[in-house]
């Protein structure tokens, strides 16, 4: 019976020993502190966001800045008549000469 109440002794008063440092950890922040914690979190993570957004806009701006210039020379030189065709033009003008147009197949 001793050693029952013994063993149930030690083993009450080693969970109570762990336990106290993880409450006093806890207990050391004040109120304020963990709202000055949560504030810089939210202003790291706006922060990062912010930044990855501008990121992709730019990207994306710069593409399509860059299918606009082509766009506008690839026009430019079919409406002049520029000589410098690309092989991809010649080929399909080739093809409807001969009469087998690409878009009916």
């Amino acid at each position: 019976m001793y050693k029952l109440a013994t063993a149930a002794l030690a083993v009450a008063l080693g969970i109570s020993l762990s336990a106290i440092p993880a409450m006093s950890a806890d207990d050391n922040k004040t109120l304020k502190d963990k709202a000055v914690d949560a504030k810089d979190t939210v202003k790291e993570k706006t922060s990062e966001a912010w930044d990855k957004t501008k990121e992709t806009t730019s990207e994306a701006w710069d593409k399509a800045k860059e299918k606009t210039v082509e766009a506008k020379d690839k026009i430019k030189a079919k409406v002049s008549g520029d000589k410098k065709e690309s092989a991809e033009d010649q080929a399909e003008a080739a093809r409807k000469a001969e009469g087998k147009d690409t878009a009916s197949r």
